[in-house]
């Protein structure tokens, strides 16, 4: 049976051992791969932008969803903030709203952290 003593011993050593397990994953709650990182998209074309999508710059092909919302419109001069990126770089690429026949616009590579801006002017 134990004691109060021990118990408390015990549940002190289960804490300590899931401290050491999350240092030991590295960059814990500090934002660095946590997933609290930013890109800010403005438009800085000429006519409202109703596509955007973002995806982790590699070999990957696949673009995901829209970012924004059904019917949003990101109008000239407006910005845009998606949340919730890890570190690292990203592929992002925005349509306007009224032309099916432009390709679009697209940026490779934009850096996305503690240490970057994480920003992007449509068109530029």
């Amino acid at each position: 049976m134990l004691t109060r003593a021990s118990a408390h011993w015990l549940v002190l050593g289960a804490w300590l051992v899931i401290l050491l397990a999350a240092t030991a994953c590295g960059n814990v709650g500090t934002g660095v791969d946590s997933g609290l990182n930013t890109l800010t998209v403005i438009n800085g074309v000429d006519g409202p932008i109703c596509f955007l999508r973002v995806k982790r710059a590699s070999s990957q092909t696949f673009w995901g969803r829209n970012r924004l919302s059904s019917g949003q419109r990101l109008a000239s001069g407006e910005s845009f903030v998606v949340r919730g990126l890890a570190a690292g770089r990203y592929d992002v690429d925005a349509h306007l709203c009224d032309d099916g026949g432009h390709p679009g616009y697209g940026r490779y590579d934009v850096a996305v952290g503690l240490d970057s801006n994480g920003a992007w002017i449509i068109g530029q």
